[in-house]
């Protein structure tokens, strides 16, 4: 029977826990990402890559280390450009990385190497 992508959310026993029904959940409704039980499994980089070709956001959720993998956020930007801010901070900054996400343009030339900040305070 085909498992809909909402009802993982009240999967019982190992199926949240399941990659392939994770991945069969999210091909029926990409929310589906929000239930997955155990925070380890975004630590496999196939996995987390699997995910992001479905739904970029997923980025969100993926280690520490793996948002500083190139190749992983690549594919994020490359499905859901606004991705990059789930970047590390290295990567966000990354002219590959900007070109997928439509954010650097090869024909003009930036001469400035600085980051900029913005700051707002709530009064």
């Amino acid at each position: 029977e085909k498992l809909r992508g909402s009802a993982l959310e009240f999967a019982l026993g190992d199926l949240p826990r399941d990659k392939d029904v994770i991945l069969a959940a999210m091909k029926q409704n990409y929310y589906s990402f929000k239930f997955v039980k155990p925070a380890d499994i975004w630590n496999d980089k196939d996995f987390v890559l699997q995910m992001v070709e479905l739904d970029g956001n997923c980025l969100q959720y993926a280690s520490k280390d793996l948002r500083d993998r190139k190749e992983v956020v690549l594919a994020a930007v490359g499905k859901t450009p606004v991705a990059l801010k789930f970047a590390s901070e290295n990567l966000r900054q990354d002219p590959e990385c900007l070109k997928r996400s439509g954010l650097w343009y090869e024909e003009v030339t930036y001469a400035r190497t600085e980051t900029a900040l913005l700051s707002i305070r709530f009064s």
